[in-house]
C-alpha cells in the first residue's frame, strides 16, 4: 500500500477504502480504515483521511487517527 499511514505503523492492512466525487476545486476526499500492528504485537484500527488533487494525485492534507 502506498499510503502515508504505512510510514509510521508496522504491518498495515487496509480494511475499507472510500472516495468521494471531485469538488468544484478539482479535489476529492479519500478515507481509509486500516488495521496496524502495535509495538506489543496487538492490532489497532485507525482511519486516514486525505484530500487528493485530481490532476496531480498528490495529497494536500492528510489526517491519521
Amino acid at each position: 500500500e502506498s499510503c502515508a499511514s504505512t510510514t509510521a505503523l508496522r504491518r498495515t492492512e487496509g480494511v475499507r477504502k472510500s472516495a468521494w466525487r471531485c469538488s468544484d476545486d478539482r479535489q476529492h476526499t479519500l478515507l481509509m480504515t486500516y488495521r496496524a500492528e502495535n509495538g506489543f504485537g496487538g492490532m489497532n484500527i485507525g482511519e486516514a483521511t486525505a484530500l487528493i488533487d485530481n490532476e496531480t494525485c498528490h495529497a494536500t492534507a492528510v489526517i491519521i487517527e
